[in-house]
């Protein structure tokens, strides 16, 4: 008892070592029945014909769609394809400020608010400036 307690970690030392070797053994001897456990798939002999599924042929089509755009396939448009369009919640309902006929301020645009990237939120936002 007076040995363990004198030389502890060295005790322990060598119980982890142990475990770390049964932990290889276990693993070298596991690895060796994989191939038997798990058959590799069998392949296909090189220039053997194969006939395509339907959606690797729509996928094929649509992939040669993409490649030539047609000029009338993409419109013109001033706004950017990465900014969303602007709504606000009114009503229960989402307002698209730039297309409806709803009013932010009392006699000034919606769009206009937006290009001079005025606060659209603010609802005194016509009594800021007498002009």
């Amino acid at each position: 008892m007076d040995f363990l307690q004198s030389s502890y970690d060295r005790v322990l030392l060598v119980l982890a070592g142990a475990m770390m070797l049964g932990a290889a053994l276990c693993a070298v001897f596991g690895f060796n029945s994989l191939p038997s456990d798990y058959p590799p798939p069998a392949t296909v002999a090189t220039g053997a014909a194969r006939e395509e599924s339907n959606k690797v042929l729509q996928l094929r089509a649509e992939a040669d769609k993409l490649s030539s755009p047609s000029s009338a396939t993409w419109g013109a448009d001033e706004r950017s394809l990465f900014v969303s369009r602007i709504y606000l919640l009114g009503d229960d309902k989402l307002i698209d400020i730039l297309d409806s006929d709803v009013e932010l301020s009392e006699g000034i645009p919606n769009a206009w608010i937006i290009q001079h990237d005025l606060d659209y939120t603010d609802p005194r936002l016509a009594e800021q400036d007498a002009d």
